[in-house]
């Protein structure tokens, strides 16, 4: 077995999915654990309470269209909360009317960018103030990616987190050209 720093160096250098799983793989019953501290040691309900279940019930959300439900699974920070304010406030008041609040706003947005087709996730990696997700991705026209995203524990739950950079992205959508 090579120790961490290698496996890190190889992932980066090639790509090697095998190295990168197996930099991860011993932190996953951490996060076990964890979960299973959560429910009082009930196993099934740990299983729902994992960042990987959090993330494919987002998914399936945001690609069943329920962006409400996409909206109850979403973490802000102060920042993003404040930028994502900032973008609603500039929408007509009758779409703001229809929304209702600046997260339902950004859960629509999401929604609207997750693709139809399916996704994997490679590994989980515990942090102290979330967990990576890496996730595989695949569209329905074939094309994949490896991406990375951050679920934080809420109580007995996990919601995705919301990066400020996704939220510029979608206040650009919004200015005049």
């Amino acid at each position: 077995m090579m120790d961490d720093a290698t496996l890190l160096r190889r992932y980066a250098q090639n790509r090697a999915e095998s190295d990168f799983a197996e930099l991860v793989r011993p932190h996953l019953n951490f996060v076990y654990s964890a979960a299973l501290r959560q429910v009082n040691g009930d196993a099934h309900l740990a299983q729902d309470v994992t960042p990987d279940a959090a993330f494919e019930t987002v998914l399936w959300a945001a690609a069943g269209g329920e962006f409400e439900n996409v909206a109850d699974l979403l973490a802000f920070d102060a920042n993003t909360r404040s930028r994502s304010a900032a973008v609603f406030a500039e929408l007509p008041e009758s779409i703001r009317n229809e929304l209702g609040t600046p997260e339902r706003l950004i859960a629509l947005l999401v929604a609207d960018d997750v693709p139809l087709g399916r996704a994997a996730v490679v590994a989980q990696i515990p942090t102290p103030t979330d967990t990576k997700v890496i996730a595989q991705i695949f569209d329905t026209d074939g094309t994949q990616k490896l991406a990375q995203f951050s679920l934080r524990a809420d109580g007995n739950s996990w919601r995705l987190v919301v990066p400020e950079k996704v939220v510029q992205r979608y206040a650009a959508r919004f200015q005049s050209p």
